[in-house]
């Protein structure tokens, strides 16, 4: 016997705020442990339950009249905008006190609000246009669902990733309002940008630049979609020992990511015309005319090697 949910039905309104509150709940759970709690210690990844909600949310809330729907929305929008407004507090609060002050306190990690935030913007999307499009595609429950919930998922997906963003670009933001372009590109990028940005003064633009291949300790360096960001209009070419000829050649001491991984690259000797030997902490740089060998740098330094 199918069990028809009439519209606006008491049923429908509480397994509506029930799928809500679980999802809320779960978001929130992550949010005061670890990232990839649920996974460790529940067995599911928390995307997967929330891929499930989203289908649920928009079922149901095609079975709620536009009025309620729209209450719904603006509920949850205001939600979303108190939890970006709770993220920033508690970044605010972070930077006068010390790093890492919020989690050892609260045991909130400030990220985490990221997934909460995208949910509550996604989900008041869905409630506010999910009815209109039902009209749309003429009452067709399927091609409605398939729709809004494609939809909701490329929302969810940018809204996570701006969230993140605000939560990445917020402390040094807030930390120094008045700091200039680059003294917050090195904050966000550290050495890597400072010796990017050295290597732009030391080459022109129509020179060719040589990324590391296939290091970890490498990972911005050899990402040449990122550092065509740092470089253009200057051409990018992952380094060949055998082709890779009338350019200049990164050589970086690794780290790159802060994870203490100091695996240099290259680390062979080059053949070369000569090269510079930059330091990234007082920007000085010294031209060096002999062939590149990794034996003459001493300490962690960044070099440009002309081949």
């Amino acid at each position: 016997m199918i069990i028809r949910l009439k519209q606006d039905t008491n049923m429908i309104r509480i397994l509506f705020l029930l799928t809500i509150f679980i999802s809320v709940l779960i978001s929130l759970l992550e949010l005061f442990t670890y990232s990839g709690f649920m996974k460790k210690h529940l067995f599911f990844n928390i995307n997967i339950f929330l891929f499930f909600g989203f289908v649920l949310v928009i079922l149901l809330s095609l079975k709620l009249n536009e009025i309620i729907s729209l209450k719904l929305g603006k509920i949850l929008f205001v939600s979303a905008i108190s939890a970006l407004t709770a993220m920033i507090v508690l970044t605010s609060l972070e930077l006068i006190k010390y790093p890492n002050f919020i989690f050892s306190v609260t045991h909130i990690e400030i990220k985490n609000f990221s997934q909460l935030i995208a949910y509550l913007l996604s989900a008041s999307f869905i409630v506010v246009v999910s009815k209109k499009l039902f009209k749309v595609f003429k009452n067709n429950v399927f091609f409605s669902t398939v729709f809004v919930f494609l939809l909701a998922v490329y929302i969810f997906k940018n809204c996570t990733f701006v969230s993140a963003s605000i939560n990445r670009l917020l402390p040094p933001a807030l930390a120094k309002p008045t700091a200039t372009y680059s003294d917050k590109m090195y904050y966000l990028w550290s050495d890597p940008y400072r010796y990017l940005e050295t290597v732009k003064q030391l080459t022109s633009n129509n020179e060719v630049v040589f990324l590391p291949t296939g290091t970890s300790a490498q990972a911005i360096t050899g990402n040449i979609g990122l550092i065509r960001y740092f470089l253009y209009p200057r051409s990018l070419s992952l380094y060949d020992p055998e082709r890779s000829k009338n350019g200049f050649l990164v050589v970086s001491p690794g780290n790159e990511l802060g994870d203490g991984d100091y695996t240099l690259w290259p680390n062979h000797w080059v053949d070369s015309d000569y090269y510079y030997l930059i330091n990234t902490k007082d920007r000085k740089v010294k031209r060096i005319d002999k062939d590149f060998d990794p034996i003459d740098l001493s300490g962690h330094f960044w070099a440009l090697v002309k081949i």
